[in-house]
């Protein structure tokens, strides 16, 4: 089962991630991840939580539901969604 990068507790439902380092988590917590300053590094904006360093780009960051025993359904761009907060 595939576990939240912030809280470290397996995902239910709206599961996002980064394309481009593979790492995520719960929509939730990533996304108040990236409104904060922790995810700036010396003025860097979007810095993954894991801390493998990479820069995460919103247009990045793909969603997909997480179903009870672990599966999937197709995943989703965010850039679909225009400017989600």
């Amino acid at each position: 089962m595939t576990k939240c990068a912030i809280c470290q507790v397996p995902v239910r439902g709206l599961y996002v991630w980064c394309q481009g380092c593979g790492h995520g988590g719960h929509f939730k917590h990533m996304m108040e991840w990236f409104s904060s300053k922790w995810s700036s590094i010396n003025g860097v904006r979007g810095i993954c939580p894991t801390g493998c360093l990479h820069q995460c780009h919103r247009d990045d960051l793909v969603f997909t539901s997480m179903n009870k025993i672990g599966g999937t359904v197709a995943p989703v761009s965010l850039r679909s969604f225009g400017n989600v907060k």
